[in-house]
């Protein structure tokens, strides 16, 4: 699928009279990118003729705005197989295996889910920047929502809501419940969080799926999006992340901490639609459903 080049969008009625930069401000488009397409040449276009911010639409009216090109962010292209489970002109949903990152730093500079996005569109002879709207850390597994330009980028994410599904150390209560707990950097520390008085409001959502032998299966839905949080809430409960010894969970079944994104929605920038996918749970986490009866 081809990086796109420009938008184009059809007046309604509501926006009769309207000026052209009010009316782009109605579809979303950024202050900023209508900056940079006013010092393109044609970037804006009303029917097919060069056309200034301040000129009117009218119903039926076609308006076109130039995308600025997109670069590589720098990123090195690297053949990194990635599983696409939805593409468009706007987003793509990637599915992340375990200990990958979403993108490169000085250990990781070419492993990453960028890395393979990058390679991916020199394949198709584009050029675009990987804008990874949700991140997930390097042993989180699971769905990871893209935007495919920068107009798509913050409609994105405003709109996209995740569940994850957590592997908790002990038998907590079945049910629902709901976390809200500051959290803060652990002094002395540039990666370890903690909850903390002195921190960001922190809020998840939980409900409790299953428990047995010792583990609990956890789905949580994050409202707000703090470094670690749900790795950070489910621990200050008690029940560490299988896995995550970094906040106390212990190495016995599996090797890195047990969360998974597995299921993401957003509304797609043009069409509105809610859209909605799901991930199968992975084989290393899926051994706890021995240990523990689901209900």
């Amino acid at each position: 699928m081809a990086v796109l080049k420009a938008l184009r969008f059809t007046v309604e009625e509501a926006c009769e009279g309207c000026l052209i930069k009010e009316f782009l401000r109605r579809q979303s488009v950024s202050v900023s990118l209508v900056k940079q397409a006013k010092n393109c040449p044609n970037g804006i276009k009303l029917n097919g003729q060069k056309a200034i911010t301040i000129d009117k639409v009218h119903t039926g009216d076609r308006v076109e705005i130039i995308l600025p090109p997109d670069d590589d962010g720098n990123v090195i292209a690297a053949q990194i197989p990635l599983q696409i489970v939805y593409e468009s002109d706007y987003a793509m949903v990637l599915e992340k295996p375990a200990n990958m990152p979403v993108h490169p730093s000085r250990l990781h500079l070419t492993d990453t889910l960028a890395n393979g996005f990058c390679a991916l569109m020199q394949q198709r002879g584009e050029q675009a920047l990987f804008r990874a709207v949700n991140r997930l850390d390097r042993n989180t597994s699971g769905l990871v929502l893209c935007a495919m330009n920068a107009y798509a980028a913050p409609i994105l994410a405003k709109s996209v809501q995740k569940k994850y599904t957590a592997i908790v150390e002990g038998d907590m209560p079945l049910g629902e419940g709901t976390i809200e707990a500051p959290i803060a950097r652990q002094e002395e520390s540039i990666i370890t969080r903690c909850v903390d008085a002195k921190g960001q409001y922190a809020c998840t959502k939980y409900r409790v799926l299953a428990c047995g032998g010792g583990y609990s299966k956890v789905e949580c839905t994050p409202v707000t999006g703090r470094t670690h949080q749900i790795r950070v809430h489910m621990a200050s409960l008690g029940h560490p992340l299988a896995g995550d010894d970094l906040y106390g969970g212990h190495l016995t079944h599996i090797k890195r901490h047990a969360l998974h994104c597995t299921a993401l929605q957003f509304i797609h920038p043009v069409t509105k639609q809610l859209l909605q996918f799901e991930s199968t749970f992975p084989a290393d986490m899926e051994i706890f459903d021995k240990l523990m009866y689901v209900v």
